[in-house]
């Protein structure tokens, strides 16, 4: 396979497989090993830190440039049998960080090695900077000891430093020292630390780890790794406290991590820390837009007789809200006088109910992916095409709903009715169709909100808490781009959709809201336990490629709960997932600087083990691995 035959990901390129020579020296198995370092060699470290404060991170940013390729520098085939350590595992790390990672204003990340006759053994320096070598000269040594004389501030859970170099090109910076020992060289039992001390029984291990400790200190790397390709000890001094000298020590099989992941986690960290990354594991914040308004405007705003001539969220400026106190707490006072009002004549069996039939869509601009649908997989498709008959889509209800500019319906039987939920749900026959439907209104009246009387020292200010405020328009939105974009899955993924009307309530209240299909059957949580084991299979396989088929479709549902799963039991033999609220799903329609990673799998296998029960060993039996689309 040629290099400039292929395109991979970050993280494919990353995880490309090699080949590692055989155990020369040690017959130990890397179990063993690894059990054995659990005992000796982790220093004031859990085992678990790394994965939490390093790989995790790290392949969450990987996978938000998941949609970035990279031409491999070098031959596929011939980095993954290549005998050269540092061209097989260190190439590809400064490729990923220079094409994905770092920004395009900082010095890129440069690869140097240390002679092997001097020292005995391969070691990779990577750093950025102005010098073409390491070690540094004394000079820069110095400069580098000014600029690690940092504070460390928080920014939305990262770390941050108080003071930046005025002129990167100017800083020459060791990110990571890696030393390389022959496979099997690296036995655990070899070392023991107490109280401060590191022992090493074996001659050439000792000497292995003196070479690592003084490049440390030579380039002020802050982390060194020494790795016989299937075991790395890890020297981090980028956990430890800034008042102690001492690094922690901890080990980490290959088998568990890549070494490629294990070394990259690391540079990443740290360039993250000097804010020299332009991806990042987590989306970017809102932007708060608006405009200040002057005396005049406010005094109109804050009239009561103006007030109460509002009617939608959206009436009230947002901007204004977070800035103006006394503005939020009109929007609270009105909120609370028309949710009051409206509890007084909640929705119920036998009332009428007229809408204006696709009257959203003249309204608001419709959300649209502007990428096509990516093929499934075949197992994929034969779950949730293939093995499943689509249910009829009622022409008659169609017909019923576009033949007039005002469609009545008669509420048949409440569902989910009233106070705190971001939607009113009833059952309903239209005029002119005998077909029972499911209507789903976005009644801002009982919205969840934040309150005016919660502590602020709690919640936060009213900047902050407002920030969360969801208007009907938006849920509608997203519900609605949904069941466009995922039309061909209306009937068997997903009900069949009937279109997004405006509604007007026997008390006058409008709102958005639609029509769709009335699944027969209940929740998976009312089924699920009751059924045989081969049922509750089924049921875990069509939810498997039921969320590969939304990410597929660029889908995040964001609000995974046990309601949303519908078991319809048009099949009595055979049970068939239907997804449905989509109101708080997310659509991807392109980033700058990286796609944030989605957590649909994580949640769903969630709801499968804590909330249904299921054993672990089922799920690793028919839980497929995602393809890296999922994420």
């Amino acid at each position: 396979m040629s290099k400039m035959s292929v395109s991979l990901s970050p993280e494919q390129y990353l995880r490309y497989p090699v080949e590692v020579s055989p155990v020369a020296r040690s017959e130990r198995t890397e179990s063993q090993q690894a059990g054995r370092a659990n005992e000796n060699i982790v220093h004031r470290c859990r085992k678990s830190d790394y994965s939490v404060r390093y790989e995790n991170p790290w392949v969450d940013a990987l996978r938000s440039a998941r949609f970035e390729t990279i031409r491999p520098a070098a031959d596929l085939e011939v980095l993954k049998c290549c005998e050269d350590v540092i061209i097989k595992y260190c190439v590809p790390i400064v490729d990923v960080m220079n094409s994905v990672v770092l920004k395009n204003n900082v010095p890129t990340l440069r690869l140097s090695r240390s002679q092997e006759s001097t020292v005995g053994y391969p070691i990779a320096l990577m750093y950025s900077g102005i010098q073409d070598s390491y070690p540094l000269s004394e000079t820069a040594r110095v400069q580098i000891d000014q600029w690690h004389k940092r504070t460390v501030l928080r920014d939305n859970g990262r770390e941050r430093l108080e003071s930046q170099p005025p002129d990167w090109t100017k800083v020459n910076k060791c990110f990571a020292v890696v030393v390389f020992l022959p496979p099997g060289e690296l036995v655990l039992d070899d070392i023991c630390v107490e109280h401060r001390n590191v022992h090493i029984r074996d001659a050439n291990l000792r000497h292995a780890f003196h070479t690592l400790m003084i490049t440390i200190e030579n380039t002020r790397a802050v982390v060194g790794i020494l790795t016989d390709e299937k075991t790395s000890l890890i020297v981090d001094y980028l956990s430890c406290c800034y008042d102690e000298d001492l690094p922690m020590l901890t080990s980490v099989s290959t088998s568990v991590t890549g070494l490629r992941i294990l070394i990259s986690s690391f540079i990443y960290a740290e360039a993250d820390a000097w804010d020299l990354v332009r991806i990042h594991p987590f989306a970017a914040p809102r932007l708060l837009q608006g405009t200040a308004l002057d005396k005049t405007s406010l005094k109109d705003l804050l009239d009561d007789s103006q007030v109460r001539k509002k009617r939608w969220f959206s009436d009230f400026d947002l901007y204004t809200m977070q800035r103006v106190p006394e503005f939020w707490y009109k929007f609270a006072d009105w909120r609370r006088h028309v949710r009051d009002e409206g509890l007084k004549h909640l929705i119920g069996a036998g009332m009428t109910i007229t809408f204006e039939p696709d009257a959203f869509a003249r309204r608001f601009g419709l959300l649209r992916s502007p990428y096509p649908y990516r093929t499934l997989p075949q197992e994929t498709t034969d779950s949730i095409l293939t093995h499943r008959e689509r249910r009829p889509r009622n022409a008659t209800l169609d017909a019923a709903i576009r033949s007039s500019e005002d469609v009545t319906l008669v509420v048949h039987e409440p569902i989910r009715i009233g106070p705190e939920h971001f939607s009113q749900v009833f059952s309903a026959y239209v005029t002119g169709c005998n077909e029972l439907v499911c209507v789903k209104l976005f009644d801002e009246r009982f919205f969840c909100i934040p309150e005016v009387d919660d502590d602020e020292c709690v919640i936060g200010p009213c900047e902050e808490r407002l920030g969360s405020l969801h208007y009907s328009e938006d849920l509608a939105r997203h519900e609605e781009c949904v069941y466009h974009r995922l039309s061909a899955l209306q009937g068997r993924l997903l009900p069949h959709c009937y279109g997004f009307h405006l509604f007007t309530l026997p008390d006058g209240w409008q709102c958005y809201g639609l029509v769709m299909e009335k699944i027969e059957g209940p929740p998976i949580k009312e089924i699920f336990k009751t059924n045989s084991q081969a049922v509750q299979v089924s049921l875990i396989s069509q939810m498997r490629h039921g969320v590969r088929a939304l990410r597929a479709a660029g889908i995040s549902q964001r609000d995974w709960h046990l309601n949303q799963i519908l078991c319809s039991l048009r099949s009595h033999d055979r049970p068939e997932i239907v997804f449905i609220d989509f109101g708080f799903s997310e659509m991807y329609v392109g980033d700058e600087n990286g796609t944030p990673t989605t957590h649909d799998l994580v949640d769903v296998w969630g709801l499968l083990c804590l909330r249904l029960g299921v054993e672990d060993e089922i799920l690793d039996q028919y839980w497929i691995p995602p393809v890296e689309y999922e994420y």
